[in-house]
């Protein structure tokens, strides 16, 4: 994971980069192949938008894209895949220094995902410049050239820097707009850095921080008062129903904000993938019932 403000860095950030790739990659091994699930699509799919150029997907068990950039990106789908039906679609974002089958496997969601109908692009690590931010929120667009994508649905989580990528693809000027909901682990930027970047359309954030991390000690909180704050909250409660979570109160539609702080150091996934996949279809079913936009002339 790399701590960076995508404008500028010093000596303490790069020391920061420096001990959170040491911590993750010590415990780097190549993962065995990640299955994935199958969806049951009579029941569970019902109401979901349909494709009307079918998209027949790439052959094999882990068929690989490129973003413009070179960036590596591994698609899974449901092994029942239909190619008519338009999915919700999840972009991982690899902890520092991870290829894509490493962090499939270090975040451990795609069976589970993949199990309730999402397709889970997992993509390969790439420094946190301003230009490959700007490179890897073109994945929901080059994964939908192959797939069937609803785009109303788009989702992405990670871990470390994965976690700065699921965010950065949020807030990042030239990069927002494409994803419905985010839930990053472990991001490695401070308020004070996202407090040199406009607001975001509310955005629901759904945010992990390890009370051990001490790459980045505090970091999470700050981000979810950021965060509140552009999505127009008030107060904070505790969310009963998620361990170590608070919710925010008051925000404006579209902006739900929740914090989860847990004992984790920064080189471990929360392992709430249930949580964060729930969170996701929520907020999907949400975007299904807003009405369509006012036609513009």
């Amino acid at each position: 994971m790399a701590a960076v403000n995508l404008k500028t860095s010093g000596s303490r950030i790069a020391h920061a980069m420096a001990l959170s790739l040491a911590l993750l990659m010590a415990g780097c091994s190549d993962p065995e192949p990640i299955v994935s699930g199958a969806f049951d699509y009579e029941s569970g799919a019902a109401g979901w938008p349909r494709c009307d150029d079918p998209k027949q997907g790439k052959e094999g068990p882990d068929p690989e894209i490129q973003t413009a950039a070179g960036a590596k990106v591994v698609v899974k789908t449901p092994t029942n895949y239909r190619p008519e039906i338009a999915h919700p679609l999840i972009v991982l974002y690899a902890p520092g220094g991870r290829s894509s089958r490493e962090s499939e496997g270090f975040h451990d969601i795609t069976t589970e995902a993949t199990g309730k109908g999402f397709i889970v692009a997992v993509a390969e690590d790439r420094r946190p410049l301003p230009e490959n931010v700007i490179d890897m929120a073109t994945i929901p667009t080059e994964v939908a050239k192959n797939w069937c994508i609803d785009k109303a649905r788009v989702f992405a989580t990670g871990h470390s820097n994965g976690g700065l990528y699921s965010s950065a693809v949020a807030f990042f000027p030239e990069a927002r707009g494409a994803f419905r909901a985010i839930a990053p682990s472990a991001a490695g930027i401070r308020k004070q850095d996202l407090e040199t970047y406009s607001c975001p359309d509310p955005t629901p954030v759904l945010i992990y921080h390890g009370r051990f991390d001490m790459a980045f000690s505090g970091w999470g909180r700050g981000a979810a008062e950021w965060w509140a704050k552009c999505n127009g909250c008030e107060g904070e409660q505790p969310l009963s129903s998620h361990d170590g979570c608070v919710q925010f109160q008051g925000c404006k539609p579209g902006g739900e904000t929740i914090y989860c702080e847990g004992p984790w150091t920064h080189g471990t996934w929360p392992e709430r993938n249930s949580e964060i996949l729930e969170f996701f279809r929520l907020n999907g079913q949400i975007a299904a019932s807003a009405p369509p936009p006012l036609a513009t002339q």
